[in-house]
C-alpha cells in the first residue's frame, strides 16, 4: 500500500488456501434455513477457521461490530432476500471466504487510511470527499465490503445513501442514481462512490440482462421484485467498463475521473485506487496512475497476481 505521506506499508499475508467447501447447493440450503442472526454468526464462523493465523491478525474485522466483515456479508443477504436467484449466483461460501480472507489486508489499510484523513477533518472542522477507485474489479466483492463498512464506520444513518455517482463517461459507465448530498454543515471524510472498473462490464445502455461473456450487475443496478425499487448500497458503486491495457484508457480516466475536479472548478477529491489481483502489465499500469495524478490519488493498495 503506497501513501503519499507514508510511503510504502508491505502486505506481506500470503494469500490463505480455503479447503473443504461445501458444495454450492449446500450453502444454498443452509442459509435457507437460518435467521439473519444466525447466518452472521454462520459465516463470522467460517472466515476464522478458514486460515486461524490470518483471522487472528485480523480478528477486529470479524468480530460483532455493526461494520464488522460478516455483518456486512448479512446485510447484502437481507438487501437480496426477495431475489434468490441472485443471491444463489452471487454467493457461495467458498467464494466469498476466498475473497474476504484474501482481502483482509487491504481492508485493514484502507480503513486505517480513511479513519486517519476523517479524524484529521473533523478536528480542523472541514469537509472532503472521497472516490474509491476498484481496478479489474470482476463483480466487485471487496467494493462491496467497503461500501457496507465505511458507511457504518464514517457517516450516520441520515447520512447514508445520500450520495451519488457522477461520472459520465457517455455509454462506457453506469451510474447508481441516489440522492447528491447536500449536508452543508457536516465535517469529515465522506466517500461519494466507488468506481468498479472492468473489461467484462456490460456498457451502460445495454440490455439489462448481461450477455454471457459479460459480468452481471444485477446485484448494482437490478431492482427488488417485490418493491420494482433498485437496489441501493449504503456507499453506491458505479460500473465503468474501461480496458486498462488500451492506449486511450489513461486519458478516458484522467478527463473523467483524475481530473474532472478541474472542468467543474471544484475541489479535488481524495481519490483511493484498490488494484488487487491484477495481472502482468496492469500492475505498471496502475502504479502510472498513482504517479501521474499526486493532486488527487492518495492512496493506493497494490496486490499482484503476477508481475510482468
Amino acid at each position: 500500500a503506497a501513501g503519499r505521506d507514508n510511503g510504502i506499508t508491505t502486505m506481506d499475508d500470503a494469500d490463505p488456501t480455503v479447503t473443504n467447501d461445501d458444495a454450492k447447493n449446500d450453502d444454498i440450503s443452509r442459509d435457507e434455513q437460518m435467521s439473519q442472526e444466525s447466518f452472521q454468526s454462520w459465516i463470522a464462523d467460517q472466515l476464522q477457521s478458514a486460515n486461524p493465523i490470518v483471522s487472528q491478525k485480523y480478528e477486529h474485522f470479524l468480530a460483532g461490530e455493526s461494520w464488522s466483515i460478516p455483518a456486512c456479508i448479512a446485510h447484502w443477504r437481507h438487501r437480496f432476500h426477495g431475489n434468490p436467484a441472485l443471491w444463489k449466483r452471487l454467493f457461495s461460501k467458498g467464494r466469498v471466504v476466498k475473497e474476504v480472507v484474501e482481502a483482509l489486508p487491504i481492508v485493514q489499510g484502507v480503513v486505517r487510511f480513511v479513519t486517519q484523513q476523517h479524524e484529521q477533518l473533523v478536528a480542523n472542522n472541514t469537509r472532503r470527499e472521497a472516490i474509491v477507485v476498484d481496478l479489474c474489479s470482476g463483480k466487485g466483492y471487496l467494493s462491496m465490503l467497503l461500501s457496507e463498512m465505511l458507511s457504518r464506520k464514517l457517516q450516520p444513518e441520515d447520512e447514508r445513501n445520500n450520495n451519488s455517482g457522477d461520472m459520465d463517461n457517455g455509454n462506457e459507465d453506469g451510474e447508481n442514481d441516489a440522492d447528491p448530498s447536500t449536508s452543508a454543515t457536516s465535517t469529515g471524510l465522506f466517500i461519494r462512490k466507488f468506481v468498479l472498473i472492468d473489461k467484462q462490464w456490460p456498457l451502460h445502455g445495454d440490455a439489462n440482462v448481461a450477455s454471457p461473456h459479460h459480468i452481471n450487475w444485477e446485484h448494482i443496478y437490478g431492482t427488488c421484485p417485490q418493491t420494482g425499487q433498485q437496489y441501493q448500497w449504503p456507499i453506491p458503486l458505479q460500473t465503468s467498463k474501461q480496458n486498462l491495457k488500451a492506449g486511450r484508457t489513461a486519458k478516458v480516466l484522467s478527463e473523467r475521473l483524475f481530473e474532472a475536479h478541474k472542468e467543474e472548478g471544484e475541489e479535488p477529491p481524495i481519490i483511493i485506487v484498490l488494484a488487487v489481483h491484477l495481472c502482468g502489465t496492469l500492475s505498471i499500469k496502475a502504479v502510472e496512475m498513482f504517479n501521474d495524478h499526486p493532486e488527487t490519488v492518495q492512496w493506493m493498495a497494490l496486490k499482484p497476481c503476477c508481475l510482468p
